[in-house]
């Protein structure tokens, strides 16, 4: 069994969606969020030509295969790994569907059989688009958001909050925690632009965690840029709340120097930038630290999925995020994108029930395949956008 061909899909998609096939007509799907018109020549042009590194291979060897493309681009990150993050869960699909088994099951076995989602909503308005500079929603509308994510069923929410900690905000955050009570986990999202604001320093979050602290606060992510290591570990012995960052990472060793020095409460990988192998041992070196491990990434129906057979299988996998409804009336093309990359994109889209989602019986992903139409709604989408 060899890997017949690589397909990129769409003309000019915003994200990168790809097809790995085998000369017996097995299909594995994979994606990452960088748009395709700079993903595709790292797959198929010099100097990497990633695609033609995999052609012939056995796609049963995954870890070889990842190992294979780390070498063949020389450690770099960025760009580079989110192509390679791409083929990766691609590659993981198909094993999966050779295997007539999800990807929880050759993992080792799953250790819970759902898997805690919190919605990931903005304290932005953003119903007049994502230009600049954004308005923040008053408390009625968030307290409203709040309290209708509570009767969906979820027990966790989050905001991007960004660098709004004024008297009044204390009174936003207050109201958000009263109206979903004690019980719901609440947590709040400083991170980019705002961690680049100057004064942005580990003190200062640390005073910021302080006022958060008082409204019970479950996490206080990325408040200091992402590669500010020493940052993270002051902050977290300083700070009495969680601390959560990682997103923006590239590889296993920058995960490693957090999860080493015990400079973080909550690391945040995402399958979507880096893929399912990467993601799969930053989770379980994460466990075996006592670190908890919350994938970043709600963007797309292949990154739930590749987040929730990874969770399934660790014990200190509490949640991962998906997009709060919030933000498909939120947003106006952005939020159609929202909503058809985690449902539409694939034929069969894992989704929340009573804020878990159940662990996938189907094979690979357990999402099936690509649908064609959704993929061309997006493109439209997108060359709307930029029309606009």
């Amino acid at each position: 069994m060899k890997i017949q061909s690589i397909r990129v899909l769409g003309k000019d998609l915003p994200m990168t969606l790809v097809e790995v096939a085998t000369d017996d007509g097995a299909v594995g799907i994979g994606g990452t969020e960088a748009p395709m018109s700079v993903i595709r020549p790292i797959l198929e042009a010099y100097p990497f030509r990633l695609v033609d590194l995999l052609l012939g291979q056995d796609p049963r060897d995954v870890r070889r295969l990842a190992r294979a493309m780390f070498h063949a681009t020389q450690g770099q990150g960025g760009l580079i790994v989110n192509a390679m993050a791409a083929l990766d869960m691609a590659i993981w699909d198909l094993r999966g569907k050779i295997h007539e088994a999800p990807l929880h099951k050759l993992f080792g076995g799953a250790v819970q059989d759902r898997v805690m989602v919190y919605a990931s909503a903005t304290a932005f308005d953003l119903r007049n688009g994502l230009s600049l500079p954004l308005r923040f929603k008053s408390t009625e509308r968030l307290v409203a958001e709040a309290r209708a994510r509570v009767k969906e069923g979820f027990s966790a929410i989050k905001f991007g909050w960004g660098n709004h900690f004024e008297p009044q905000d204390d009174e936003r955050l207050a109201a958000i925690r009263e109206a979903i009570g004690p019980a719901i986990r609440f947590m709040i999202d400083f991170g980019v632009p705002d961690y680049f604001s100057p004064g942005v320093t580990p003190k200062s979050a640390e005073r910021i965690a302080r006022l958060l602290e008082k409204h019970d606060v479950y996490f206080f992510e990325e408040p200091l840029p992402p590669y500010d290591f020493d940052g993270y570990e002051a902050l977290t012995r300083a700070a009495c709340m969680r601390i959560a960052t990682g997103e923006m990472l590239c590889h296993g060793y920058e995960f490693d120097r957090l999860i080493d020095r015990r400079a973080i409460d909550v690391i945040q990988p995402d399958a979507y930038r880096i893929g399912v192998t990467q993601t799969l041992r930053v989770a379980r070196r994460a466990d075996e630290a006592g670190i908890l491990c919350v994938p970043h990434s709600p963007w797309s129906a292949l990154a739930v999925a590749s987040h929730v057979n990874v969770m399934a299988t660790i014990a200190g996998g509490v949640m991962i995020e998906y997009p709060s409804p919030s933000l498909y009336d939120d947003t106006i093309r952005h939020g159609e994108s929202v909503r058809i990359n985690t449902g539409d994109l694939v034929s069969h889209a894992l989704r929340p029930v009573d804020g878990f989602i159940p662990l996938p019986t189907r094979p690979g992903l357990g999402v099936g395949e690509f649908n064609p139409n959704a993929i061309e709604r997006i493109e439209t989408l997108a060359a709307e956008g930029l029309e606009r």
